[in-house]
């Protein structure tokens, strides 16, 4: 995804695949599935992990529904969540 986000590719097609969307695997470390107390117990770098994948879930999550070419603003923003995430 984020070679070809950096490309200018098309990215819809890696958004959907056989083993599942490509936000899903960011919904178990999303912030939300936490407790306001099991969040305050992670460490900082963890609860910075969290709050990213969050982003990168929420900011993605229809794509696959919508069955169209995210915006060039989304892109952009993907492409740097996914950035701080590596």
């Amino acid at each position: 995804m984020h070679l070809a986000l950096a490309m200018g590719e098309e990215v819809l097609p890696l958004s959907e695949n056989e083993r599942g969307s490509f936000f899903y695997q960011f919904t178990d470390f999303h912030a939300g599935t936490f407790s306001k107390d099991d969040l305050a117990l992670l460490a900082l770098c963890l609860r910075e992990f969290c709050e990213i994948c969050g982003k990168i879930e929420s900011l993605t999550d229809s794509w696959p529904v919508l069955e169209q070419e995210p915006s060039a603003e989304d892109k952009i923003k993907l492409n740097a969540l996914i950035s701080k995430f590596l």
